[in-house]
């Protein structure tokens, strides 16, 4: 885990400098120099570590699969999953065998289902867009 730290350490060291990170830590330069070659900071100057750059830990959460992020942030897909599971209560419902149509969907069901089905829709065909995006052959400067 150390060794993983200080890699998060270069890094702020390179970007702000030395001093600068050292202040901000509230420690010495004696102190970082202490712990890039082998000492391990205490929890609380990693945390004020994480503080003053927020990406210092990433290659420990990298060797822990995982990723660390501001407890209100929202993944660009959360809304996709949010429909594409409202879509799925959707068909489940209308497929269930105790509903009007039983294992048939009905036209009211299709009704009821409408709205979170052309959302589906629109997302989709932005996901489709997309990919055309990506995948479109790019110009070469001459």
């Amino acid at each position: 885990m150390h060794d993983l730290l200080m890699v998060g350490w270069a890094r702020c060291i390179a970007r702000y400098g030395k001093e600068p990170f050292a202040d901000a830590l509230d420690v010495t330069t004696a102190a970082i120099d202490k712990h890039l070659k082998g000492s391990m900071p205490d929890f609380a100057t990693i945390i004020d570590a994480a503080s003053v750059d927020d990406q210092v830990l990433d290659e420990i959460a990298d060797a822990l699969g995982v990723r660390i992020v501001p407890k209100d942030a929202v993944c660009c897909v959360d809304d996709l999953n949010l429909l594409l599971s409202r879509a799925l209560v959707k068909l489940n419902e209308a497929t269930h065998p105790d509903g009007p149509g039983g294992r048939e969907i009905v036209h009211t069901e299709y009704l009821d289902g409408e709205e979170v089905m052309r959302a589906l829709y629109h997302r989709a065909g932005e996901w489709l867009e997309r990919c055309a995006q990506i995948r479109k052959p790019r110009s070469v400067a001459a």
